[in-house]
């Protein structure tokens, strides 16, 4: 992992207090095919969000996308699509994870855990495509 893929962190929504911040080397939230994850944990109003981010060339961000929608069509996990300022995510539904977000961005993917609401995946792809 580059030093500047923490700098995405930066462009991120100043939503909450950064609690902790860690590095996945591979199998993140246990999927096979998703490595090199930085994870911050942030405290929103007393609630915990999660977003993970993968840096890579656009190509391995779309195929990393599209692991992730053969996985849910395989598993059963339900899931959108939506858009916010002219660029596409996903909202995921998932019995183990809950309610998240998948936010493709060109040459970053990131996933958005824990107390999310669509306003705020709106705020980190509004922040993102700026």
């Amino acid at each position: 992992v580059k030093a500047e893929a923490f700098s995405l962190f930066d462009g991120l929504p100043d939503s909450g207090k950064v609690v902790s911040t860690g590095y996945f080397k591979e199998n993140y939230r246990g999927l096979g095919f998703i490595h090199n994850v930085i994870e911050r944990r942030y405290d929103i109003d007393g609630k915990e969000v999660q977003v993970a981010l993968v840096t890579g060339k656009k190509d391995a961000i779309d195929g990393l996308v599209a692991a992730f929608l053969a996985y849910f069509e395989k598993s059963g996990v339900k899931y959108d699509k939506s858009a916010s300022a002219g660029m596409g995510y996903y909202k995921v539904s998932d019995k183990y994870e809950g309610d998240w977000f998948l936010i493709p961005a060109g040459d970053a993917l990131l996933g958005v855990y824990g107390a999310v609401s669509e306003d705020l995946a709106s705020k980190v792809v509004a922040k993102i495509k700026n």
